[in-house]
């Protein structure tokens, strides 16, 4: 304060205008992905791919931050921090990969930059990633599965699904839901294994197939499913350190056009393809099981791929 004929005034200072954070990067996308690899890795891996921003902005480049975040309702959920380095000035377009998702779980993944003269980072941008599933389990279980044709008398109208209980449990943890899948062989291709991404909501969108009451009203018996809609036979509670056995019997009971999943009566002297589905948020997944195969005589016989 300083006084001057009898007025009271305040003396000016000089104000610093910090300058503005530069742009968010741009076009922040997955680029590629991986599932877990049986016997090499338990993880799920994705590679990232984003922008320079082509806004201009006060001071250079220095790095890129990027973080993930697993979206999880626990305290204890995951998270990756890192940097990529600013080298070249004509570079535009950057990536990361990271290998050590969780499979089937969604994370939050932001990137921003940061500039030289500029104590701030850009704004993040963000997408919101979903870590490819486990689906290598659909072939570990095929390690552990029998086919089997009861010897009857009359021709065979089921047969026996078991999971040998010599399954380690740990084995067994991605998918939320398994079905059983029938397909006629010879009167039509066997169906091919396939993987396919889901919509993208929330909710389980469970894979078409035909009804069987469609299906058996059919020349040849399109695919169709013989397990209930959500059967998830191994959520019961268990001792890991014990084995355990399923058993399911496709063809067991008669069906009606009110059920959907209806596990009708086989063709007796008919050959089928038994497959194995894996049911995920978001994924469905499937592998041929060993065909059931006949010769037109009372019984089916089991013959592996």
């Amino acid at each position: 304060m300083h006084h001057h004929d009898g007025k009271t005034y305040t003396s000016l200072k000089c104000l610093e205008v910090l300058p503005e954070p530069p742009a968010a990067p741009l076009n922040l996308q997955v680029a590629k992905t991986k599932g877990p690899v049986y016997n090499e890795s338990r993880f799920s891996s994705a590679t990232f791919t984003w922008r320079m921003p082509t806004l201009k902005f006060t001071g250079k480049p220095v790095r890129f931050i990027g973080s993930l975040v697993e979206r999880s309702e626990t305290n204890n959920a995951s998270s990756y921090t890192w940097y990529t380095e600013v080298q070249e000035e004509n570079q535009t377009v950057y990536n990361f990969t990271y290998d050590l998702f969780k499979p089937g779980q969604e994370y939050n993944v932001s990137i921003c930059l940061e500039v030289t003269q500029v104590p701030a980072p850009s704004s993040p941008v963000m997408i919101v990633f979903r870590a490819p599933p486990d689906t290598s389990m659909l072939d570990r279980m095929k390690l552990w599965l029998t086919v089997k044709i009861p010897e009857e008398s009359v021709g065979s109208t089921h047969a026996i699904v078991t999971f040998e209980n010599n399954m380690p449990l740990w084995e067994i943890t991605s998918p939320l839901y398994l079905a059983l899948l029938v397909s006629e062989r010879h009167c039509q291709r066997d169906p091919l294994p396939r993987t396919e991404i889901r919509n993208h909501t929330q909710s389980i969108q469970w894979p078409n197939t035909s009804t069987w009451f469609e299906a058996s009203n059919m020349e040849c018996v399109a695919q169709y499913q013989t397990s209930s809609e959500f059967w998830d036979p191994i959520s019961r509670p268990f001792d890991v350190r014990t084995s355990f056995v399923i058993k399911y019997t496709i063809g067991q009971m008669q069906c009606s056009s009110s059920h959907d999943y209806c596990n009708g009566p086989l063709r007796p002297g008919t050959d089928y393809t038994v497959i194995l589905m894996g049911i995920y948020c978001r994924w469905s997944h499937w592998k041929q099981l060993p065909k059931l195969e006949s010769e037109q005589t009372e019984d089916i016989e089991m013959h592996q791929l």
